[in-house]
């Protein structure tokens, strides 16, 4: 069982490490984790579907949580008004 769980830590840490890669294509990722163990990323073209996405694995209710990746900086809208002022 532990040769099986080096495997799975492995793997998800090669997932993990293709994030940068989606990003520099553009993509916004969801990224995943169960607790604090990194399980793996949905990647997508805007930033609607990601936080959909991740709103959804967020509702689960179990240890699942979700954290947005954008290929650039997202501006609030208060911290665009603010600027704008």
């Amino acid at each position: 069982m532990n040769d099986l769980n080096q495997i799975r830590r492995a793997n998800n840490e090669a997932v993990q490490r293709d994030i940068p890669n989606q990003l520099a294509k553009g993509k916004f990722v969801a990224a995943e984790y169960a607790g604090l163990h990194f399980v793996g990323y949905h990647a997508y073209d805007t930033l609607a579907g990601a936080q959909a996405k991740a709103a959804e694995i967020n509702a689960r209710g179990d240890s699942s949580s979700a954290k947005v990746q954008s290929p650039h900086p997202i501006i609030s809208e208060s911290e665009s008004l603010a600027t704008a002022a």
